[in-house]
């Protein structure tokens, strides 16, 4: 399992724990948006998640509101009060002056939003997903396993 070879590997691995549906709904109406269906899923299963030196923003101990790295209401408002981030975007990702966001103004017809990388100098965006699970299964799951297997090497 992929957990196991993370750890075995002495890299640290770690989930929030379940987002209940009310805490997801609290941090919708604090941001002034919606999540995307797949992110909601990631929510109300995981919460966030750290795998190795990656960080997923997400709910910590069933409060939207935490002030700490990680949680999603924390973090996009902090890039919104120092840098000008769009309402319309929510960190998934903190990546210093390129954040990783649901971009919630390009709702798809499946309602998932694309993961943009935002770049705070220019104010432009450029997708790298079409979902959070496209961003989720590539930028952490298969980056990480083929980091581990050139490990392994």
């Amino acid at each position: 399992m992929l957990v196991n070879r993370i750890e075995a590997r002495g890299e640290e691995i770690d989930f929030a724990g379940p987002a209940s549906e009310e805490n997801i709904q609290q941090l919708e109406k604090a941001l002034g948006l919606s999540v995307s269906p797949t992110y909601r899923e990631f929510l109300s299963r995981f919460g966030a998640a750290l795998f190795v030196d990656r960080e997923v923003n997400g709910i910590y101990d069933g409060d939207p509101y935490l002030e700490l790295s990680g949680s999603a209401y924390s973090v996009t408002q902090s890039y919104r009060k120092k840098h000008d981030l769009p309402q319309s975007l929510l960190v998934v990702q903190a990546f210093g002056e390129t954040p990783l966001c649901l971009d919630t103004n390009a709702k798809a017809d499946n309602g998932e939003f694309p993961v943009v990388c935002y770049e705070i100098e220019s104010g432009s965006s450029a997708k790298i997903a079409e979902s959070f699970r496209d961003f989720f299964v590539y930028w952490y799951l298969e980056l990480i396993v083929d980091d581990l297997e050139e490990g392994f090497d």
